[in-house]
């Protein structure tokens, strides 16, 4: 009787108070995300997070589908030249279409995987709160010049820079940049990461 009454209370519960759902491509808009200093003051709350990082998820899946695997002879040969010890060979290594295609594949692939983790929405706080500093510090440590290269190189298209709003081939590396910097790089910190902080304080 005890396991039924409780499990009445449990559903009514839910009914009363549903789960906030925020639609991804509308996170910004139903979470009143701005780019303005009293916006990026709020922290975002767990519904927004999830939208968010399905957001983000959507975009890094598409634009890492869209951009091809090394082939392994490919690949060898990067890592092969990259490890040489030749300052010569490293450095053609390091300018070659090989190098920016494998370091772009890298940087999408490993934020694709966090934002995937984020989006389910059941990570511990701690936990949660780890994978986004992750995320920041992959897109700081990320230049758009290797996305551009790929652009120039006709290894994909600018349209299939679904994240980026990039309308000029030349101008590719800066309007990444700057995306990342207005859709990562301030959001993050200063919506989670910095809350995340003060709690600490």
């Amino acid at each position: 009787m005890k396991y039924w009454y409780c499990l009445f209370v449990t559903i009514l519960i839910f009914l009363l108070n549903p789960p906030v759902c925020v639609a991804e491509e509308n996170w910004r808009d139903e979470c009143g995300v701005g780019w303005d200093t009293a916006s990026l003051a709020q922290p975002l709350e767990k519904p927004c997070r999830v939208a968010y990082a399905k957001y983000l998820n959507k975009h890094f899946h598409a634009m890492n589908k869209a951009i091809p695997l090394l082939s392994p002879k490919e690949k060898q040969w990067l890592e092969s030249e990259m490890k040489s010890g030749e300052t010569n060979r490293a450095g053609k290594a390091l300018f070659s279409l090989e190098f920016n295609i494998d370091r772009s594949k890298e940087y999408l692939s490993a934020n694709e995987g966090i934002t995937k983790a984020l989006s389910k929405g059941d990570l511990p706080y701690e936990i949660e709160i780890l994978n986004w500093a992750s995320l920041f510090r992959n897109t700081m440590g990320f230049q758009g010049e290797n996305l551009q290269r790929l652009i120039t190189e006709d290894v994909i298209t600018l349209n299939q820079l679904s994240l980026y709003s990039c309308e000029n081939k030349t101008q590719a590396a800066m309007c990444i940049d700057v995306g990342n910097f207005l859709d990562i790089k301030m959001p993050v910190f200063d919506q989670i990461l910095r809350p995340a902080l003060e709690k600490l304080e």
